[in-house]
């Protein structure tokens, strides 16, 4: 019935605050268990419910985790661009971190599922695909083309470490190949 409904809805709101309370205060299991029972209250169908998870298990290091929930994302996500932006992006830091630097198959597929984002953003509204894509290539010792997308992320005009990052890379490509990287560049918005 329709009461029993509003209730599931409300108690699936209570829970994505408190998921996102969890997670601005880095506790991140926690977080992690409001946006599943958030998600679980809402069909397993919750567009905000799968970014927090996402959110959560990257800031976990669960990287296969991250990339599975962001598979559901984008199964759900419909026409929302913004989620679709980030789950591209989350999966692609995912299988690169999954790479580990070395795992040739996993960085093509992150260099992939980058590009697709790319893509969907033809104005460059997420520029940090950009950055990440550039340093996937030149993981994959492809430091030409990696050099091109990171001038185009410093072409968005984005400020602080990212910035930084993308202009040493550049004048230093064999950055993105030394483990001194702390593997996590892009994560947020």
């Amino acid at each position: 019935d329709s009461n029993a409904i509003a209730q599931d809805d409300d108690a699936a709101e209570i829970e994505l605050q408190k998921g996102n309370e969890f997670l601005r205060r880095r506790k991140f299991e926690d977080a992690l268990k409001s946006f599943k029972r958030a998600n679980d209250l809402r069909n397993k169908s919750c567009v905000m419910c799968l970014y927090g998870m996402a959110q959560s298990y990257l800031a976990m290091d669960a990287f296969k985790n991250a990339a599975d929930t962001a598979d559901k994302l984008i199964a759900v996500a419909g026409d929302n661009k913004d989620a679709l932006l980030y789950a591209y992006n989350v999966k692609g830091l995912s299988l690169r971190a999954m790479a580990d630097g070395k795992d040739q198959k996993k960085l093509n597929q992150a260099e992939a599922v980058f590009r697709a984002g790319i893509a969907l953003d033809p104005t460059s509204q997420f520029p940090i695909l950009r950055f990440n894509l550039g340093f996937v290539l030149m993981q994959l010792n492809r430091d030409a083309e990696g050099i091109v997308e990171l001038k185009k992320y410093l072409e968005s005009k984005e400020e602080g470490d990212f910035a930084d990052k993308a202009e040493k890379m550049i004048a230093n490509p064999r950055r993105a190949r030394e483990p001194y990287n702390d593997g996590r560049a892009g994560a947020g918005r």
